[in-house]
């Protein structure tokens, strides 16, 4: 049972400039307070409750042009258009007889698989709910809060992973599953994580410590936002957009102790912004997407 605070995983996934008139950009997400799935369009600020009775984790896969989420409570998980319309239940499973929890939802788009993670577990699907496989089976046990995100990187090689035990940090492993390396130590309760793919960047938010960035090849740890510097004392995810309002890259996250509203970050100037004040009682993931308008 959820108390107080609400874990959130970002997936991000690369996708050309904003031209509007012909694409929308949006950050969906799911509140997992009051059950639903909203999206705000970046460009106009304009939000939109996608799906009312509906919260839990949500992806964005582009090339079906649909969303995917989960029902954690019940072991579902379902697929619909970016409008919510023609939702279907594409999976159901349990584990020794208990609903299954996927929680952190992502999409291999290079492989059209559906990735997610259930406690210690890391599975994966057909875009359809067929041919699940489990990939990994041992990074932490005893918590549905074990991971803080997943992420592939645009190789479509490495899942990047935010490990939550005690002592852990950020992992990688391959798309089979059948490798791991922890590439960060970094104790604490992280909740989001995105990758940068062009300048190899990792971004994740930590509960009481700020939003961090992580360069994969120096292996140097920033530290972005700070509860002394910027108020952030509770960001819940992160999502990266790289062609955000500014015209450059811009990262997004959830502040719910100070704002309850979405923070934004200018990665080329370092400037911060409020993006909007979070309709509902707490944002549970941010995910960057986009969809085409026909003419």
């Amino acid at each position: 049972m959820r108390s107080g605070f609400l874990v959130l995983l970002a997936q991000v996934y690369l996708l050309s400039p904003m031209s509007y008139g012909a694409e929308r950009s949006f950050l969906f997400w799911s509140d997992n307070a009051l059950n639903f799935i909203g999206r705000v369009q970046l460009d106009n600020k304009a939000v939109t409750i996608v799906k009312q009775d509906q919260g839990g984790d949500v992806a964005v896969a582009f090339k079906a042009g649909r969303l995917f989420w989960s029902r954690i409570l019940e072991g579902r998980i379902l697929t619909g258009n970016y409008d919510g319309d023609g939702a279907t239940t594409i999976l159901q499973y349990s584990r020794a007889g208990i609903p299954g929890r996927a929680h952190y939802l992502f999409v291999d788009s290079p492989r059209n698989r559906l990735v997610w993670t259930d406690n210690s577990w890391l599975y994966s699907s057909d875009l359809d709910g067929k041919n699940v496989r489990m990939l990994r089976n041992d990074f932490v046990t005893g918590s549905e809060f074990g991971f803080g995100g997943v992420v592939l990187d645009k190789s479509g090689n490495m899942y990047y992973l935010s490990d939550n035990a005690s002592g852990s940090g950020l992992f990688k492993t391959n798309s089979q599953g059948d490798q791991r390396e922890l590439i960060l130590k970094f104790p604490g309760y992280k909740r989001g994580l995105a990758i940068d793919d062009e300048s190899k960047t990792l971004y994740f938010a930590a509960k009481n410590q700020g939003v961090f960035s992580f360069d994969l090849n120096s292996r140097v740890l920033s530290i972005l936002s700070s509860p002394d510097q910027n108020a952030t004392s509770n960001p819940i995810g992160v999502a990266f957009v790289p062609y955000g309002t500014s015209g450059g890259p811009e990262l997004y996250w959830t502040e719910q102790q100070q704002c309850n509203c979405i923070r934004t970050l200018d990665l080329k100037s370092l400037k911060q912004t409020d993006f909007i004040q979070a309709p509902g009682k707490g944002i549970f993931n941010l995910t960057f997407g986009s969809v085409g308008i026909s003419k």
